[in-house]
């Protein structure tokens, strides 16, 4: 899937978890190139966007499909 070969190369390291979810981020590294994100939901990395970030799950979206980082 199309989501799956976006995704290959991001992995969560963490998530800054909020009672506020718009005050909640998450960080997580390409690990192709080595960099960081610490990106909140409704934003996106390389197309991907940050769908929801969860006390445990970030929930990342692409092209109408959905995939969970963990």
């Amino acid at each position: 899937q199309a989501i799956d070969r976006a995704t290959e190369n991001l992995k969560l390291v963490g998530i800054s978890y909020s009672a506020s979810p718009r005050d909640a981020y998450a960080m997580i590294e390409d690990v192709a190139s080595k960099i960081t994100y610490f990106i909140k939901a409704n934003q996106a990395i390389m197309g991907v966007k940050i769908a929801e970030i969860q006390r445990d799950k970030v929930v990342l979206t692409f092209q109408g499909a959905q995939k969970e980082l963990r």
